[in-house]
């Protein structure tokens, strides 16, 4: 068992610790004991012409293009388009070599070994209904665009503000990505792209939980609360907020009301778009710009709902308890970046919970970064970006928001593991599940 009390967003299972809190190496060789901290980095560059200095990084982001979930209305296909191998576009293992060597770590297991990370084909999900199609796999591309978000990542923190130095340690860089293939070879792609240039003399390790206990990111094989959202998506689809696209769609497409689907079908699209693959007949700009934002809405409705504090408990608050728990703590000598590869269903709900967000799909790879500062005075400050673009976080007086405000903005969403585990359980969630409820939870 971990020693140190301060550990959260914990589960306790079978008497095995698990769960998504935050694992910091304490001392120099693997296997030493594990605790939870913030802050304290040190900035030996950089700066933003206002007299702040980067303390530390979390960034969060979405894995890489991949392959669809699963295949959807083959009556839209391209004649031939059946045959197209989408397993052709997964990167094979002979390019290994152009990879940082990672390893594995399940931290849900008390002196786990970390094992290297493997390529291959997933036996997660193959679809049944087009053979040769690898369900949800990253592919070249999205390896590719992961290595390119390394690259910005190296150039904000390390070439900018100093905050890593240019070959990889463990003590100023930590990494989380969840069980799922595509996201460890995203975190993969990332240090590639941050790191290839000098060969690491530390091993790199990805920690990691299995999914039965991953509680991260909103989990419906463990949570029975947030499973129970899903049966608002068919509501949402069927309902007036969507009504005008859903209309548009069907009659373009020809799609009977019984198959109309806003989530897979965009699903479907987005990753055909992204690898310059056909579109079905009839999907124009104007056409594909009402899919997103019906998903997106239908997504909203059913995960956000009018009150938005308890859904966002169950689908970021743990992530948001540890974010919060590592920007108050004045512990030393912990990483300064912290990196977690995640999926869109954590990208979505960090974005709902910051402030308002556009009608539009979290891309793949996007990047959703809450970045430490502290001024002369030792105040401190956060400022949160999505890509290019920095939020004003609601609650927050100016992008640069004081800690003490941003902490009395996000706590309200803020959960440990423990307390997650409570609103699993809640009845009042939980309604009836119907079959499409259960077909909707298997989207990730």
């Amino acid at each position: 068992m971990f020693l140190n009390s301060r550990i959260t967003g914990t589960v306790v299972a079978g008497g095995v610790a698990a769960g998504s809190a935050l694992w910091w190496w304490r001392g120099s060789q693997e296997g030493s004991e594990l605790h939870l901290g913030s802050s304290g980095g040190s900035s030996t560059g950089g700066g933003i012409g206002r007299g702040l200095k980067l303390l530390s990084a979390h960034v969060v982001f979405r894995h890489g293009a991949r392959t669809p979930i699963r295949p959807w209305l083959p009556e839209l296909m391209q004649p031939g388009e059946a045959t197209i191998d989408w397993a052709n576009t997964v990167p094979a293992e002979e390019d290994r070599d152009a990879r940082i060597p990672v390893y594995i770590r399940d931290v849900s297991v008390d002196g786990a070994e970390p094992v290297p990370l493997r390529w291959g084909k997933s036996t997660w999900r193959i679809s049944s209904k087009v053979p040769g199609h690898p369900s949800g796999e990253l592919t070249e591309l999205g390896f590719r665009q992961a290595v390119e978000l390394g690259h910005t990542l190296r150039e904000r923190y390390m070439i900018q503000h100093g905050l890593v130095s240019e070959v990889y340690s463990p003590k100023e860089v930590y990494v989380r990505t969840t069980s799922i293939n595509r996201t460890k070879q995203t975190a993969q792609g990332v240090l590639t792209g941050m790191f290839g240039a000098h060969k690491p003399a530390e091993r790199v390790v990805l920690s990691t939980i299995p999914w039965e206990k991953e509680v991260i990111v909103g989990n419906s094989r463990i949570c029975q609360s947030y499973r129970q959202l899903a049966s608002h998506v068919e509501v949402s689809i069927r309902g007036q907020s969507v009504a005008n696209e859903r209309q548009r769609v069907m009659e373009a497409l020809g799609i009977p009301a019984e198959k109309m689907h806003f989530v897979y079908l965009y699903d479907v699209l987005a990753t055909r778009k992204a690898h310059d693959l056909p579109l079905p007949l009839g999907i124009v700009p104007e056409l594909l710009d009402d899919i997103e934002v019906g998903a997106v809405l239908c997504f909203d409705d059913s995960y956000l709902g009018k009150n938005k504090i308890p859904t966002l408990k169950l689908s970021c608050g743990v992530m948001l308890h540890t974010l919060l728990t590592n920007l108050k703590s004045d512990e030393e000598d912990q990483p300064t970046l912290l990196l977690f590869s995640m999926h869109d269903s954590l990208i979505s709900p960090l974005l709902a919970a910051v402030g308002p967000r556009d009608k539009t799909w979290p891309p793949f790879c996007v990047d959703v970064s809450f970045e430490l500062y502290q001024d002369k005075d030792d105040d401190k400050f956060v400022k949160v970006s999505s890509g290019d673009k920095d939020i004003l976080v609601d609650g927050c007086s100016a992008i640069y928001c004081p800690l003490e405000e941003f902490v009395s903005s996000m706590e309200r969403f803020a959960v440990d593991a423990e307390h997650q585990r409570a609103l699993c359980n809640d009845s009042a969630y939980q309604k009836p599940e119907s079959a499409e409820a259960r077909k909707a939870m298997t989207y990730l």
